[in-house]
């Protein structure tokens, strides 16, 4: 879905999204390493799939609000 949104920046601006693309990869994978050890010393290991639980409909609504109706001229959508 990154890479659908990475067209829409300007030209210029298009290689920092490629680049915030991949800090995203890096960067979440090791939260959530840090974030599942907290659960499973603090609280349980089913919290683990709490988490997506709760996050999953929070990113559908900033993915709804967040993203463009319109797809960029010459792109098809």
């Amino acid at each position: 879905m990154t890479f659908r949104a990475v067209p829409l920046c300007p030209k210029r601006m298009i290689i920092f999204g490629i680049a915030a693309y991949a800090a995203d990869i890096v960067f979440v994978t090791n939260i959530a390493s840090l974030i599942e050890g907290w659960y499973i010393e603090h609280l349980s290991w089913h919290w683990i799939f709490w988490t997506a639980a709760v996050v999953t409909p929070l990113m559908g609504v900033l993915v709804y609000f967040g993203m463009p109706t319109a797809s960029p001229e010459g792109h098809e959508g």
